[in-house]
């Protein structure tokens, strides 16, 4: 499947922002022509290459949350098994807005974490407008990592990281890293749309 508009504004954004020629990128292979693997791989390449390109902040908190933001959070049982993700907006401590997805057998972790970062990008997409900001938290290093650049060895999973970055280029806002239990209301969530999803069954 080749590459969308979108994705191809995206990759062109990038390339500016890199000293690197295009036939350094592609090999020779029109920009145009890229699937969504070589696209993904061309990306990592330019995010590596070019630190502005990583505007965001991956950090650590000490704590202290923002009173207008999301938390996501994903996790299959066993792992691979049964998976689920959710995203809650919150403000001032009171639950605003949810997104929750069953994802079926045979999940892994790490793509029901990244599968909870595109909720989490879909609420900020649906609220921002009514807010001046919006944090989003996680206490998922891998999925954070994928989309910040911090994790270098993504093997896996490329084609959804690739969306995300293409989403995360488009929003202004950070992306925190938290402990586990300043996430639970994501956790619980999560454990819930699972749950509630196999008792059916």
């Amino acid at each position: 499947m080749r590459i969308t508009e979108k994705q191809l504004g995206y990759i062109k954004g990038l390339l500016k922002q890199t000293k690197l020629s295009m036939d350094e990128i592609l090999n020779g292979k029109k920009l145009e022509d890229l699937n969504i693997k070589e696209a993904s791989l061309v990306i990592e390449t330019l995010l590596e290459s070019s630190p502005k390109a990583k505007s965001k902040k991956n950090k650590n908190t000490d704590g202290t949350l923002e009173p207008t933001r999301i938390h996501f959070d994903g996790g299959s049982s066993p792992n691979p098994g049964h998976g689920a993700s959710a995203a809650v907006f919150i403000v001032d401590d009171k639950v605003i807005d949810t997104e929750v997805e069953y994802l079926g057998d045979g999940i892994t972790n790490n793509f029901a974490e990244l599968t909870a970062m595109k909720l989490a990008f879909s609420l900020y997409k649906k609220h921002i407008q009514d807010y001046e900001k919006i944090t989003i938290y996680s206490d998922s290093t891998y999925a954070i990592g994928c989309v910040d650049g911090s994790y270098k060895k993504i093997k896996k999973n490329k084609e959804i990281i690739f969306d995300l970055k293409l989403s995360f280029s488009e929003i202004k806002t950070d992306l925190i890293h938290v402990l586990r239990d300043k996430n639970t209301i994501a956790d619980e969530l999560v454990n819930k749309t699972r749950d509630e999803q196999l008792n059916e069954n």
